[in-house]
């Protein structure tokens, strides 16, 4: 896990909780978002973007880029559409489902492929959410390197405004 990724992580979870309101699992709505994920299975760290269309639906892309001086570039670019459940379990957390494509680049071609899981998501106040997911299928149509198959974890924060 990389630190520095760590590290922007517990700053943001700090940093919201400090602000937090009384608000409970407040999913935003007609907001834009940033924010930070972890990944396993060598799958690389990365950034967010989203757009929250109402308390339910959130469109958002992870975007990831490691440029070395002594190996090709790897990046990762993966569009996805999240469906939330918040009336589910008021006041606790959000059950949703998530589904999208995904660009990956291990610096031996550029790969295709699918992902779809689900997961939990907490939203400290109406700009903060927290998450974590498990892809239950993910997998890349080439050879050109491992395929990655089942359960994909990862978690992240989202900060919306």
């Amino acid at each position: 896990m990389n630190q520095r990724y760590f590290g922007a992580f517990l700053i943001l979870i700090t940093f919201a909780a400090s602000t937090a309101r009384a608000q409970k699992n407040d999913p935003p709505s007609g907001q834009f978002g940033a924010g930070i994920y972890l990944m396993t299975n060598y799958l690389p760290n990365g950034f967010t973007v989203t757009y929250a269309i109402d308390s339910s639906v959130q469109f958002e892309s992870e975007l990831s880029l490691s440029i070395s001086a002594s190996s090709p570039a790897i990046y990762l670019v993966a569009p996805f559409a999240r469906y939330l459940f918040p009336d589910l379990f008021p006041g606790l957390a959000s059950p949703f489902v998530q589904g999208g494509i995904q660009l990956y680049s291990p610096g031996t071609g550029t790969q295709v492929g699918i992902f779809l899981g689900a997961g939990v998501a907490y939203f400290v106040n109406h700009q903060l959410g927290i998450h974590g997911d498990v892809d239950v299928v993910n997998h890349f149509f080439s050879t050109l390197a491992p395929n990655f198959g089942w359960f994909v974890f990862r978690i992240g924060a989202d900060w919306f405004f």
